[in-house]
């Protein structure tokens, strides 16, 4: 993806922004459960989505996100596609 460049003294937006984009694999060595746990642990953007349902539903959701995220466990640990992204602005 080529790098995305603004310029305007009146607006808000950055005087330059760079954007990269590289896919990459998600390997680890852990199983499955572990890296639901961290997902769980660490990933605020989804609790924040979740937050509106009851408990039972936020359980369910993650039941769901477990089940999708199985595909993706093999006998050598976790191995899922992911994309990496890098935004760097200046003002």
């Amino acid at each position: 993806m080529p790098p995305m460049a603004y310029s305007s003294k009146s607006s808000p937006r950055p005087a330059s922004l760079s954007l990269r984009s590289r896919r990459s694999r998600r390997r680890c060595g852990c199983r499955l459960r572990q890296c639901l746990r961290f997902e769980r642990e660490s990933f605020g953007a989804l609790h924040q989505m979740l937050s509106g349902l009851a408990e039972p539903g936020r359980e369910a959701a993650w039941e769901e996100v477990g089940a999708a995220l199985k595909q993706f466990a093999g006998p050598d640990g976790f191995d899922a596609p992911s994309r990496l992204l890098v935004a760097a602005g200046t003002r």
